[in-house]
């Protein structure tokens, strides 16, 4: 075959007494100097070995033309010739031919049968999420991706998959074929039909592993299975790999083994601390060996899995290498580390761009910020994702197979978060982790390099023991919303073969995942213990504004949750708005001590009256109030809650909840604290209450039937008429 950038002669017939030219003389009889078909000639001659001297092309017509006969005929151009034509033909088989014509559905067809043909044998050109996708290799064929397939990448496919033609016709009739390129208006037409029109295998995406099936076979030849329309790409340390059928108790107690040698070196919190009791004091351990289960495991999953986080206190106790010798396990490659995203809209751009690459285990390394992100937080339990395809404003949905992997120092995930993560936290008990000494393995990377053919083997073998066994479930797993189906894979395969743990340290990654919500059951107790009823959002400014004033109890302000006090400097309406929106975002959500904000109706001047309901009298939250400078953050208050309410289903101050009679009221009357009163006597009158709403003085369970202002500081009939005779005593304010 004659180079791609030459037209393509068929080679003249052998005469008598002559060799064969691989251009045969009547094409070189046609050609004129100067023209660019003579030039082509001239040009694959010499790609061939031909050497034409510079004063070549200047001599008379007929003596140029015998001069490309005899080099077409030369024993060295021809066997030049034949050498690459046959490394052509052992490359690849042959290819269709496609002439351009005017039927463009036509020459679609031809071309879309040319990729069929091409795909036929070790497919690189798939359908998914609606495009057209093709693998893309690096320079070492180590790393491959799934590359969306625009108008130049599927020339460039074409092209290799058939031979395009053009014709001429001459003026003396004769016809002449030149090899040309796809025409753009044929790229055109096959990327704007349907996908299900172009008849080409469907892709998941790309795991570096083999594939457990979800019949529980293994797929270990490299490529593309059809079954789980997934494309194996093993590196080559992998070459033989071989999972045992039925494997023996002693195969699982060795790969459980070696697992334990590669971690066993990390500085486990639970195993540490002597407070730590339980299965939880393994749980460090087995989530870590449950993230490898979940991505060797990933297909046997229906729906998506829960990102794995590493926490540590100081910098360099190990979260980094434990997360990257389980990528190098998990693919073969060293991982490439990215910073995390400092907004949701460069998490959703980052998100989009490693769904389209086919990407399945993404590292955030060294979190150290405050990890919110709703992208984030979607993609960990999406079974789909839809967002612009990049760089386009087409709409594309991708299936969700990302594992993420997430590390940092003592990370504070958003409540959103949380509970889309199983976690592992590590602690070297030094101040300097990274001086430690005495490892099992002094050069873990290594170890692990070497070793990552039997330790991924060992991770198979402990699944494939777990389905050939039944899946057995076991009696009791963890409860995790949303990953029910992860839960049941992976808990039943930790539990099968023995390794306790999985997931018993959940409750202190929620604990420690966020402080808001400690901040705000704190403050709610501070504020219900100030109003004790309804308050609108003007009296909680007003309360903390005059807690700002000499020798005022402050009860509010050192409460206050974090993102009301940073917003407080600016006072006025800019920060009762901020309360308002706070207090709407936090409405109905039940706090840890059973503390909740609701909505109490309409206050006295049209705006909202909220209610704390609580799960404690008012006078059974004792406020303790830390002296300034106590804590690392100044003031702190700390709510204790003593006996709990007679009758558990009734709340002082219930809105909308199940409400019974209350205790009866105790006897005497509390006397009325001073301070307790806001308005003056004379500034109460009679309010029609539920009877959910109490007195406000400490250790009164009477009904509240008089109010003044918005309706805060409510009085029983009995507190009210003492009042009243206190002021006429005294003549003046009982406050």
């Amino acid at each position: 075959m004659i180079d791609a950038s030459t037209p393509a002669i068929e080679p003249a017939a052998a005469s008598p007494g002559d060799v064969e030219p691989i251009i045969s003389d009547e094409a070189i009889d046609a050609l004129e100097p100067g023209t660019d078909e003579f030039t082509k000639i001239v040009q694959s001659l010499e790609h061939y070995g031909a050497k034409f001297p510079p004063w070549f092309c200047d001599q008379p017509v007929e003596a140029v033309r015998a001069g490309l006969k005899k080099a077409a005929r030369s024993e060295k151009v021809r066997e030049t010739y034949q050498r690459k034509k046959a490394i052509e033909a052992a490359r690849r088989p042959p290819i269709p031919t496609i002439y351009i014509m005017s039927d463009v559905p036509g020459m679609s067809e031809q071309a879309l049968d040319a990729i069929r043909q091409a795909n036929a044998d070790r497919p690189e050109v798939f359908a998914r999420s609606g495009e057209m996708v093709a693998l893309h290799y690096d320079e070492q064929r180590q790393r491959v991706i799934l590359k969306s397939v625009d108008k130049e990448t599927l020339r460039g496919i074409l092209m290799r998959c058939a031979t395009w033609l053009r014709t001429k016709v001459n003026k003396d009739g004769t016809v002449d074929e030149m090899q040309t390129t796809p025409p753009g208006f044929v790229l055109e037409d096959i990327l704007s039909m349907s996908p299900h029109h172009w008849q080409l295998p469907i892709v998941k995406g790309v795991v570096e592993v083999p594939i457990v099936r979800l019949d529980g076979s293994i797929w270990v030849v490299p490529g593309y299975d059809e079954r789980s329309k997934l494309i194996y790409h093993p590196t080559e340390d992998l070459a033989g790999f071989h999972v045992p059928d039925q494997p023996t108790p002693d195969d699982v107690s060795a790969a459980v083994d070696l697992l334990n040698e590669m971690v066993h070196d990390f500085p486990w919190y639970g195993e540490q601390d002597a407070e730590v009791a339980g299965a939880a004091k393994y749980a460090d351990r087995a989530n870590a060996v449950a993230a490898m289960i979940t991505q060797v495991a990933r297909p046997l999953i229906a729906g998506p899995v829960p990102a794995y986080l590493v926490d540590k206190p100081a910098p360099r106790t190990g979260a980094s290498l434990l997360q990257e010798l389980m990528y190098t396990v998990l693919t073969g490659q060293a991982p490439t580390m990215k910073p995390t995203p400092e907004s949701n809209e460069e998490f959703r751009k980052y998100i989009t761009g490693e769904l389209a690459a086919g990407t399945s285990i993404v590292l955030l390394d060294n979190i150290e910020q405050r990890l919110k992100a709703p992208a984030l937080a979607t993609i960990i339990t999406a079974p789909a994702w839809r967002d612009r395809k990049m760089g386009s404003n087409a709409i594309v949905d991708y299936e969700n197979r990302l594992f993420w992997l997430l590390n940092g120092n003592n990370v504070q995930l958003s409540p959103d978060l949380a509970p889309r993560c199983f976690y592992s936290r590590l602690d070297a008990r030094m101040a300097r982790p990274g001086e430690r000494e005495e490892f099992l393995h002094s050069d873990i990377r290594r170890w692990v390099k070497e070793n990552r053919a039997r330790l991924l083997r060992a991770v198979y073998v402990l699944i494939r023991a777990w389905i050939v066994t039944g899946r057995p479930a076991p009696e009791k797993l963890p409860k995790l919303g949303s990953f029910e189906n992860w839960v049941s894979v992976v808990g039943g395969v930790l539990h099968h073969t023995g390794i306790e743990g999985f997931m018993a340290n959940q409750t202190a990654l929620y604990d420690a995942a966020d402080q808001s919500a400690v901040q705000w059951d704190t403050f709610l107790l501070a504020v219900h213990r100030v109003f004790r009823g309804p308050f609108t959002v003007a009296e909680v400014a007003d309360r903390l504004e005059v807690e700002d004033k000499p020798g005022v109890e402050r009860i509010l302000s050192p409460t206050l949750p974090e993102e009301l006090d940073d917003g407080r400097q600016k006072g006025g309406h800019a920060f009762r708005t901020r309360i308002g929106r706070a207090f709407t975002r936090k409405r109905d959500v039940v706090f840890p001590s059973g503390a909740m904000l609701k909505k109490g109706g309409v206050a006295h001047g049209g705006g909202t009256a909220w209610i704390v309901r609580t799960k404690q009298e008012p006078d059974q939250l004792q406020m303790t109030i830390k002296p300034s400078g106590s804590g690392e953050g100044g003031e702190d208050v700390e709510a204790k809650t003593s006996t709990p309410c007679e009758d558990p289903k009734w709340y002082n101050n219930s809105i909308g909840g199940e409400i019974t009679s209350p205790p009866s009221p105790p006897s005497p009357l509390p006397p009325i604290p001073s301070g307790c009163l806001k308005h003056p006597i004379e500034a109460y009158a009679p309010r029609k209450y539920d009877s959910s709403i109490l007195c406000i003085v400490p250790g009164c369970r009477r009904h509240a039937e008089y109010a003044a202002g918005a309706g805060g500081f409510p009085l029983c009939e009995g507190h009210f008429q003492a009042a009243k005779r206190q002021a006429a005593r005294q003549g003046g304010d009982p406050r």
